[in-house]
């Protein structure tokens, strides 16, 4: 669902920012000069941002409004993310919206650089996936410049640093690509332009079959399931190519990536662009036994766990577990919650710590969306042995962005993305599986 991009701006010389929760309860509002702009913002790829959010990174940029009106509001949840960072989210619908961290510590992704002293105040940070796309580009320049990428060594095969090198052109200037770090800004080794700092990416149907299973948490833990990704492999590898879910490669028989801008999927992971992956529900388990299971496996030790390690079988029975009396609940969904953000579509997250888990449709019996960034692949971020990355192409919901400050990022993604696809010598996945 798009946005009215008729936002009312202080005039010419100003532009009005607001962050704002999906389900509205909360919004800010900052009123920014024209000279100010454009803002700075940071991607960090850590993998602690990246099981925080569920997305494939975090972006931030520093609030220009008046810090004490988030200090003051009493309704925003409070996770303690690390010794200096903490994560301000709305509790209804999960959205994130700002990094509370100490005046001079903000680095991105822990906080622990040196703080001025004197600094007893908090600074915040907001995450640029809620901010409205209700102004366009205020002039010859972008609304916010992602200036650099962080922690990038964490994500052991790059992430998706190859298609957000170049994301602030515009259709007047080419602009400077964004700087690569190891690491931290500045206390970490920056990684040049064209260096071939991780292994070569592999072909597309490239496929490491000694994963048989891939952890999915959240940062808190709370939330602590496992993909079974070699069983779902096995499964397509098997079936007619006119048989195959449309979610499924019938090249590589691999579950694809999609790449998602819905003002929905954005708000709520807090990162302008959100992947998804996807899974029939009897491809996930929980990472433990039942209780049951486990009193029989104390007495007998060759007692059958089928079914003891199994999620709820439909998308209806997923949504009676989550919302049941907590002394009906099963105990292994931890923090899992859900909101409904539309008729029929429902959004499981982590109560605790925020994390985006899965978007569901009830359109769907068995098959949801799983957010990629909580996946703790042995290949890398992007776990490239497991899942298809539909590189090139089109977005999905990018008319929730046309016309508004992020078309500059989105082109730029589009581009890029295509580039690396042809780079790679990926299929021309759309016409393949007839997406259009």
């Amino acid at each position: 669902m798009a946005e009215s991009h008729n936002t009312k701006n202080e005039g010419n010389d100003h532009v009005q920012l607001t962050a704002q929760c999906l389900c509205k309860a909360h919004s800010f509002t900052a009123t920014v000069p024209r000279t100010a702009l454009p803002l700075q913002a940071c991607a960090c790829h850590c993998t602690s941002c990246r099981h925080m959010l569920g997305a494939m990174y975090s972006t931030d940029t520093l609030w220009p409004g008046d810090p004490a009106v988030i200090r003051h509001c009493s309704t925003l949840k409070t996770y303690r993310f690390s010794d200096r960072l903490q994560v301000l989210f709305c509790s209804t619908c999960s959205s994130p919206l700002f990094w509370d961290f100490p005046a001079g510590a903000r680095d991105g992704h822990d906080g622990k650089a040196a703080e001025p002293a004197g600094a007893d105040k908090s600074q915040y940070g907001v995450f640029t996936g809620a901010l409205l796309s209700s102004i366009k580009n205020p002039g010859p320049g972008p609304l916010i410049e992602l200036a650099e990428h962080i922690v990038l060594d964490d994500t052991m095969d790059g992430g998706l640093s190859p298609i957000l090198r170049r994301p602030n052109d515009t259709v007047h200037a080419k602009r400077q690509p964004a700087t690569r770090w190891a690491g931290r800004q500045l206390l970490s080794k920056e990684i040049p332009e064209g260096e071939d700092h991780w292994p070569e990416p592999p072909a597309a149907d490239w496929r490491n079959s000694e994963v048989r299973e891939i952890p999915l948490w959240c940062h808190c833990r709370g939330v602590n399931l496992v993909y079974r990704c070699q069983e779902a492999y096995r499964e397509h590898a098997a079936m007619d190519a006119d048989k195959l879910p449309d979610t499924v490669d019938p090249l590589t028989r691999k579950t694809v990536v999609e790449t998602d801008a819905c003002t929905f999927c954005r708000t709520s992971c807090g990162t302008d662009f959100m992947h998804w992956t996807f899974s029939a529900l009897r491809h996930l388990r929980y990472a433990h036994e039942d209780a049951k299971t486990h009193q029989q496996h104390q007495k007998d030790p060759e007692a059958s766990t089928a079914g003891a390690f199994s999620l709820p079988a439909t998308l209806l029975d997923l949504y009676a577990a989550v919302t049941a009396p907590r002394e009906d609940r099963d105990p292994r969904l931890g923090t899992l919650a859900v909101y409904c953000s539309s008729e029929g579509r429902k959004r499981y997250f982590c109560s605790n710590c925020s994390a985006c888990v899965f978007f569901a449709s009830d359109a769907n019996h068995d098959v949801i969306h799983v957010a990629m960034g909580l996946l703790d692949s042995p290949d890398g971020a992007r776990a490239e042995g497991s899942f298809g990355w539909l590189l090139g192409g089109r977005v999905q919901e990018k008319d929730d962005i046309k016309g508004t400050w992020r078309e500059t990022w989105l082109d730029s993604h589009e581009t890029e993305s295509e580039a690396w696809r042809k780079a790679r010598k990926f299929p021309e996945w759309w016409k393949i599986m007839g997406w259009g």
